[in-house]
């Protein structure tokens, strides 16, 4: 009887081999992101983080009263003009909507404690102008203006971890924020 040698199977045979990719995949456009991302937002959180920002905004204008006593403290060289307060900080606000709005349609954890930061940095913003706009307490605007300060640097700390786009969205209020504690300093040091 003649033995039967064992053959070697051929690896082909039964499977075949995946077929190898002649491309890459195409990496997905700037336009394409942008297009994705604005498909994630829900117009109700456009319209409630719009609404709460206009609402601070038209409040901090309440105590903004440029009378004569403002023009009596002592100005530093660099001050914002009329121009700056009505297009700048206008803007400033539209960035600040805008983040808020990006890091509200992030669905992770921590979404509601960012809201509240973000209530909280509104509502000192308005304190700063009440005491020194309408109450003219200079030195109490400045430690309010500190403590700003410290708080839109964490926000934008922990709105990087979040979103990147939104974090620097904020670094203009940030900017804000550190020139009106400039010149707030400026005459708490100029006044004494």
């Amino acid at each position: 009887m003649p033995s039967k040698k064992a053959t070697p199977k051929s690896r082909t045979s039964s499977k075949r081999a995946p077929a190898r990719r002649t491309s890459r995949a195409k990496k997905p456009t700037l336009h394409s992101r942008f297009t994705t991302w604005l498909n994630t937002i829900s117009p109700s959180s456009i319209l409630v983080v719009g609404f709460c920002v206009v609402s601070i905004s038209i409040i901090h204008t309440l105590f903004v009263d440029i009378s004569d006593w403002y023009w009596s403290l002592p100005q530093p060289e660099v001050e914002a003009t009329d121009w700056f307060f009505e297009f700048g900080l206008t803007g400033v606000f539209a960035l600040v909507t805008a983040s808020i709005v990006m890091l509200w349609n992030i669905p992770k954890p921590g979404r509601i404690f960012m809201m509240w930061l973000f209530i909280l940095a509104g509502m000192l913003h308005i304190m700063w102008n009440m005491f020194f706009f309408g109450l003219h307490l200079v030195e109490v605007s400045f430690v309010d203006g500190i403590a700003l300060m410290a708080l839109m640097l964490a926000i934008i700390m922990l709105a990087w971890r979040r979103s990147k786009p939104a974090a620097l969205l904020l670094v203009p209020y940030f900017w804000w924020v550190m020139f009106i504690l400039f010149f707030n300093g400026w005459i708490l040091v100029h006044s004494l």
